[in-house]
């Protein structure tokens, strides 16, 4: 028997989920809503969202650009400034690149072509246990240096994901960030890989964080949606909704009182 994964389509007691299944109605389409006809109350709250997110995320990198920039002139003769100014100038920059290379990812078109050439030639048979291992490896130094607990599970004999590499890296490093800054220092971060429903596989992300407010469940892919405390997403929780979305699957999100939150991507299972 298939391992759970913690997520129960038969609504568990106590147990609160909010499933983004295909197609939704217009209002709450992802990500779309964010950049809906601002006529439309949903859509002009999303795109002022977006709007606003983005202008918050762009001005903290030029701010820091700007006040490097304004004293190069008298100072560039120091080599330690010269250092410090390449150093934060460039990861200025690479903000900045990073988070237009995410709003490109939301508006790229859905399915095959989204992926690569019309006929979905980019997508190959993914070990899922193998990609999330160099996701964890990937985020490696900033869960140490917050003291995250990792584990990580697999069903015995799981077939192969369908799948394009880089894309569901991208995705699967994003809820795993999210995860992890909202399980905290000293938290723990769980994933298990199992079989799904018929040629599909699961991948469940289980935090140890408080539960997400019931009231937000149903927004957490939308673009820069804050569930509270502070907590926000930005872009990445919207572009790991767009990715698997682009693969065919689907992503589910819930919380049980006192027990953290559970992410779950289904994919389907190669050929």
């Amino acid at each position: 028997m298939g391992m759970s994964c913690g997520v129960d389509d038969r609504r568990l007691p106590g147990t609160r989920i909010s499933t983004t299944t295909w197609p939704q109605p217009a209002s709450r389409e992802l990500p779309r809503a964010a950049f809906d006809d601002p006529l439309d109350g949903a859509g002009s709250i999303g795109l002022a969202s977006l709007a606003a997110g983005l202008a918050h995320d762009i001005r903290n990198p030029l701010t820091s650009i700007k006040a490097f920039v304004s004293v190069l002139r008298a100072r560039k003769d120091q080599p330690d400034f010269l250092e410090r100014f390449e150093r934060n100038v460039g990861q200025g920059i690479a903000r900045i690149e990073a988070l237009l290379d995410d709003l490109a990812g939301l508006a790229r078109p859905d399915g095959p072509d989204g992926l690569g050439d019309p006929a979905g030639n980019s997508l190959v048979a993914v070990a899922l246990p193998d990609l999330l291992s160099c996701c964890f490896d990937e985020l490696g130094e900033e869960l140490a240096v917050r003291g995250i607990v990792r584990n990580l599970s697999a069903e015995e004999d799981l077939p192969p994901a369908r799948g394009h590499v880089a894309r569901l890296r991208k995705a699967f490093v994003s809820l795993l960030r999210f995860s992890s800054q909202a399980a905290g220092p000293g938290g723990t971060l769980t994933l298990r890989v199992a079989r799904g429903d018929v040629g599909t596989l699961d991948t469940c992300i289980v935090d140890s964080s408080p539960s997400i407010a019931a009231e937000h469940l149903p927004y957490v892919f939308e673009p820069y949606y804050s569930i509270g405390k502070g907590r926000g997403a930005g872009l990445s929780l919207a572009l790991a909704h767009k990715i698997v979305r682009e693969h065919g699957g689907r992503i589910d999100v819930a919380n049980s009182p006192g027990q953290g939150t559970t992410f779950r991507v289904r994919l389907p299972a190669w050929p």
